[in-house]
């Protein structure tokens, strides 16, 4: 009984502290609420550290990549200067060059049209008569031809007669014989219109297709070929002439413009 009356006591005599448990309780409340509002100096704390994070980052004057970059643009600015400075050196060469290699053109032009001469003014009455072929650029219808020749025959109404003959390869061989007409179209007489039966020009004009680039002054021989200078006859008064006087002729019809090329034609005394 006394432990009864005693327990008893006890718990009468904690009447205040009935007040106790809900008192513990209050406080704990009080402190789990002051836990869970945001902590002024621990968000102060993590933007410090998170301040702290960043500056612990490379900067661009540590970062290795841009050291690199820095070391390579060191390196490679002088090479860069020096091939600035060479291309300004030779400049004033290649510039130089250039323009000689213009001026140079403009003299091998000049030069060429220099020692192409205007044909001298040809005589129709002097230059009417036979002539003998030795050597042209070959035609498909002159390949084998020997003994060719041109009678040119002055005409009353100012045309010259134009036959063309030869033996096809052989000194008595099968005969060629063509009859055409020549019409002067220029005021100096070297520019005709040359056509054959049954082919007439009906209406010839410059600059023809038959030119005479040059001749001697009695017309012992004649240089002819057209206005393209694709052909070309060399033709003299008589039937054979020396190698030498051939090659005379031949070189003045290269200068004289003739481009075809220029063969012997078989002239049999």
């Amino acid at each position: 009984m006394v432990c009864g009356a005693g327990s008893a006591a006890a718990d009468g005599g904690s009447d205040p502290g009935a007040k106790g448990p809900s008192a513990h309780a209050s406080a704990e409340s009080h402190r789990t609420d002051r836990s869970a509002r945001p902590n002024s100096g621990a968000t102060v704390r993590d933007a410090a550290a998170n301040a702290s994070s960043r500056s612990a980052l490379p900067s661009a004057a540590t970062n290795p990549l841009t050291r690199v970059a820095t070391q390579t643009a060191n390196v490679t600015a002088p090479v860069t200067r020096l091939v600035a400075q060479a291309t300004a050196a030779t400049a004033p060469a290649t510039a130089a060059k250039k323009a000689a290699s213009t001026s140079t053109a403009s003299v091998r032009s000049s030069a060429t049209a220099a020692v192409v001469p205007s044909p001298d003014p040809v005589d129709p009455a002097q230059f009417a008569g036979t002539y003998y072929e030795q050597g042209s650029v070959k035609q498909f219808f002159s390949i084998g031809l020997v003994n060719t020749k041109a009678v040119y025959t002055l005409n009353t109404d100012g045309t010259i007669r134009v036959q063309n003959s030869g033996n096809y390869f052989f000194n008595k061989g099968l005969r060629s014989s063509i009859v055409g007409s020549a019409v002067p179209v220029n005021a100096t007489n070297t520019e005709l219109s040359v056509s054959f039966l049954p082919f007439r020009l009906f209406a010839p004009k410059a600059p023809g297709n038959y030119t005479i680039l040059a001749h001697a002054d009695n017309y012992n021989w004649v240089i002819v070929s057209d206005p393209s200078g694709k052909s070309g006859y060399i033709l003299t008064r008589s039937k054979t002439i020396s190698p030498e006087e051939y090659q005379q002729l031949l070189g003045q019809a290269r200068t004289l413009g003739v481009t075809g090329n220029i063969t012997p034609t078989k002239q049999f005394a």
